[in-house]
């Protein structure tokens, strides 16, 4: 019996997976603006149906090298901490799948040079494990400030 739902993408040659119920909505890429105070990983700003919105590339986040934009790049669209809404790049998004609680299994323990505390879980679907993603930490609390002063006192609009 299914527990959970969740999106899977693809970054690099690693599918990568978030709960559905974490998910604001997933829209093609665009255009973005560049916002010359954020940190490496965060790629600019986009504007939505109104909302100006972050965009992080997780590819960085992973170590991944940037790619040529593809129309199979994707953002998927989530709030951190219940709040801040956040676009995370995608190389593609795969499918969405029910996931169920045998399928959940322990993160391996990697060792101290790879930051992995953002990896909840490891799930099995198909016979392809699947990183799943806790949203809250993949973007540092340092970030997180940064994109806060942008927004409140709309430095994207002194660039």
């Amino acid at each position: 019996m299914p527990i959970s739902k969740h999106v899977i993408f693809k970054l690099g040659d690693q599918n990568f997976s978030l709960d559905i119920n974490d998910v604001i909505m997933i829209e093609d890429t665009r255009e973005l603006k560049r916002v010359s105070v954020f940190p490496h990983n965060l790629k600019g700003i986009i504007t939505l149906r109104g909302e100006i919105i972050s965009v992080y590339s997780l590819r960085r986040k992973i170590g991944l090298e940037d790619v040529s934009p593809s129309s199979e790049n994707m953002l998927v669209i989530t709030a951190l901490n219940d709040n801040m809404q956040i676009a995370f790049e995608v190389d593609e998004v795969l499918e969405i799948v029910d996931v169920t609680k045998q399928q959940f299994m322990d993160v391996p323990y990697i060792g101290q040079t790879i930051n992995n505390t953002f990896i909840k879980s490891v799930i099995k679907v198909n016979d392809k494990l699947l990183l799943y993603l806790d949203k809250n930490k993949l973007v540092s609390e340092q970030e997180q400030k940064i994109i806060n002063t942008v927004m409140v006192n709309k430095l994207y609009e002194k660039n």
